[in-house]
């Protein structure tokens, strides 16, 4: 060959490899065409709704799974694998767009040291993990991939959320010792006077005795579907109340038990996390498919609710937040 056998290559043996060379520039402690640290990048599935595309590096986990905590998961951190109950759980819903048609579901974790998540499946993925996953049951997922929140449409604490794929697991664990110390779900409660600061838009935790139950409605779309809604208005220590729209599978469970015992004159407490604050006749807040929403938590805000409502807390003026009958508009999916 030209040169000679014993000539060096173009550049010489110690020359850097030509721009594009093994996949890309050379990320700083990696290898040839590799993150920061050597870990390794993936793409994402091709075609979720833009919610779901996540930005950023996705990170395939490759070596000895083992179980870390949620708080410590980031896109270079290995093969992992977590331990965590599942405290919210979407519907199995389709959409479409320029991209093509699918189906999608989610559903949020917590483990005992707080950290919590979204992990989201796709189509087949949708369909095989969809009737494994109960709300509050304890699940070890590995072999998943991580990507970039949405903060708009994913209310968690969380940077990233999980991805499900074809290699992903999510087996169901006994309860145990370690699993006791899990919450079945982690509130974050604003007093309602304060949410007459909130921007429309935001998701909050929320706390009151029930002080109406409306009857539930149908009412359509605009893309044509029906659904089913249901007012219910809340009133904490802070002396102001909201109009709370349940959408879907909250008009029903636990809209209706909500409905039957208002009408008998029982007082109840309802909790709902990651509701949806809109601003449309005055502030209301609605449900959407990952909202957790439950009737007498056994919290201590409950019965400190209950004590106060029953030892005056009725009889006080109340300042409505809410033009009542006006709210609810646009919940019941995270759109």
């Amino acid at each position: 060959p030209a040169g000679g056998y014993g000539a060096a290559p173009p550049g010489g043996y110690g020359a850097a490899p030509a721009a594009g060379a093994y996949g890309g520039p050379r990320g700083p402690g990696g290898p040839p065409g590799g993150p920061p640290g050597g870990a390794p990048y993936r793409q994402g599935p091709a075609g979720p709704p833009a919610q779901y595309g996540g930005t950023g590096p996705v990170a395939r986990n490759e070596s000895i799974a083992r179980i870390v905590a949620i708080k410590t998961l980031n896109p270079y951190s290995g093969r992992w694998a977590i331990k965590a109950r599942c405290s919210s759980k979407s519907e199995l819903r389709r959409w479409s767009g320029v991209k093509g048609e699918g189906k999608l579901f989610s559903f949020d974790v917590l483990d005992k040291e707080g950290g919590e998540i979204r992990v989201t499946a796709f189509n087949d993925q949708a369909d095989k993990f969809f009737a494994v996953v109960e709300v509050g049951k304890i699940y070890v997922v590995s072999k998943a991939s991580l990507v970039h929140k949405k903060p708009q449409y994913n209310h968690t604490a969380h940077d990233f959320e999980i991805r499900l794929d074809r290699e992903s697991t999510v087996e169901l664990q006994p309860e145990d010792e370690d699993s006791r110390h899990i919450p079945d779900v982690q509130y974050n409660f604003r007093p309602i006077s304060d949410l007459a600061g909130v921007e429309a838009g935001q998701m909050v935790d929320v706390i009151g005795v029930v002080e109406n139950v409306d009857n539930w409605q149908t009412i359509t779309r605009k893309n044509g579907e029906e659904t089913q809604k249901r007012s219910v208005v809340l009133r904490d220590r802070s002396n102001s109340s909201i109009e709370v729209t349940l959408w879907g599978q909250y008009v029903r469970e636990p809209g209706d038990a909500l409905h039957t015992a208002f009408g008998a004159g029982e007082r109840l407490v309802l909790a709902v996390k990651a509701a949806r604050v809109g601003d449309y006749n005055g502030k209301t807040l609605s449900t959407i498919g990952s909202s957790v929403v439950r009737v007498g938590p056994p919290i201590p805000q409950t019965q400190d609710l209950l004590s106060w409502y029953a030892s005056g807390g009725a009889s006080e003026r109340a300042t409505s937040l809410s033009a009542m009958g006006g709210g609810g508009g646009g919940g019941g999916r995270d759109k």
